[in-house]
């Protein structure tokens, strides 16, 4: 569905003339990108094997069939593959976020900022061009939802970190009111969040890097004074290095627009840094809209529609956030709050753990 909705998006750039040119290649290239970073991973993943399984598995990338590849060797109950990085399960996460990172996020921005555009140059939105864009949009929240869906309900990782897995309930009614709480969730997110870049560049786009570079600066600054910078990728020396920090970059690009809830956990962004980042789009924009600054770069009917829009969103995002949580285990709350380091899970699990616990750390 993604990819169809990316070729119909680049037909209307086509379509629209040099007035859509900007659009059209900012889109070709988040899909050279995806697929860049997806031959990158491939062959990470792969770098031990013999040349024939890195060049097949490349082809299924370059065919555009990595997703059901993955999903039907997880489906299937696939064993890991001796001298490969990660087992079946990782690697198809890996893959969703790297598609949602580097194509579906900016395919979201494109088409907002092509709308937006339109609406500002008083033209007509054609009916496609919104259809589009939501099926962009509830596309991502499902792969987020579905992430953090499977992640938490795969028995192997219950049994290893019980504390951590499991906040989804095992009553099937509720498992599906979740399910659906974290699609609308991630939607909502990401709106907020690509309303947030379009006002900031339409003010001026150097604003939009400034936000961008110091919410990443702050990130890494906080990671490296809790001794948490290093990925827990068991890849070392200089490609641990820029591959930890490449990853640290993704996975904070994901979180910040899709509040994929997997990512609360301590190897990643850890719980109370995931639970607080979910406002700060919402809590950027108010101040934008309260002290009117927005008001120089949109007519009066643009502006007036993007903080409708901005109000509703922020409505629904604190209404979705009290209703997951008031369908998650409540023994699970904890990790949402939790400020626990990737290291201090590790010496934990090591030291009060079973032996499930301790035979994944090694």
């Amino acid at each position: 569905t993604d990819l169809a909705t990316d070729i119909v998006v680049l037909k209307q750039f086509w379509d629209g003339g040099e007035s859509q040119l900007v659009f059209r290649n900012a889109q070709l290239a988040s899909l050279s990108l995806s697929i860049g970073i997806q031959l990158t991973a491939t062959a990470v993943q792969n770098r031990k094997k013999e040349p024939g399984r890195i060049l097949k598995e490349c082809l299924i990338v370059l065919a555009g069939l990595k997703a059901p590849v993955d999903a039907y060797r997880v489906a299937t109950g696939a064993e890991q593959v001796k001298d490969t990085e990660l087992d079946p399960m990782t690697e198809l996460m890996f893959m969703k976020c790297i598609e949602m990172f580097a194509e579906s996020i900016p395919g979201i921005i494109i088409q907002s900022s092509a709308i937006i555009r339109t609406m500002k140059d008083g033209g007509v939105v054609t009916l496609t061009a919104y259809f589009s864009l939501a099926i962009s949009i509830i596309t991502t929240g499902f792969i987020s939802a579905t992430v953090s869906y499977d992640t938490d309900t795969d028995p192997q990782k219950r049994a290893y970190n019980p504390e951590f897995y499991g906040y989804i309930p095992d009553e099937s009614i509720k498992r599906a009111a979740l399910f659906i709480t974290m699609i609308l969730l991630s939607a909502v997110q990401v709106l907020l969040k690509t309303i947030l870049i379009i006002i900031l560049a339409s003010l001026d786009l150097s604003f939009t890097l400034y936000y961008l570079f110091g919410d990443m600066t702050f990130y890494f600054l906080y990671k490296l004074a809790r001794s948490d910078l290093t990925y827990w990728l068991p890849i070392h020396g200089v490609l641990g290095f820029f591959g930890s920090t490449s990853i640290r970059i993704i996975v904070k690009i994901i979180v910040d627009f899709a509040s994929i809830v997997q990512f609360r956990h301590p190897y990643d962004v850890g719980g109370l840094y995931f639970t607080l980042n979910m406002f700060l789009p919402l809590l950027v924009l108010s101040i934008l809209l309260a002290l009117d600054l927005a008001r120089g770069a949109f007519n009066e009917n643009t502006l007036g529609l993007l903080t409708s829009l901005v109000t509703i969103l922020g409505i629904s995002l604190i209404s979705l956030v009290g209703l997951f949580f008031a369908l998650v285990e409540k023994e699970y709350i904890h990790t949402f709050l939790s400020i626990e380091t990737g290291g201090q899970l590790l010496r934990r699990l090591f030291l009060e753990g079973d032996d499930v616990s301790k035979s994944q750390i090694f």
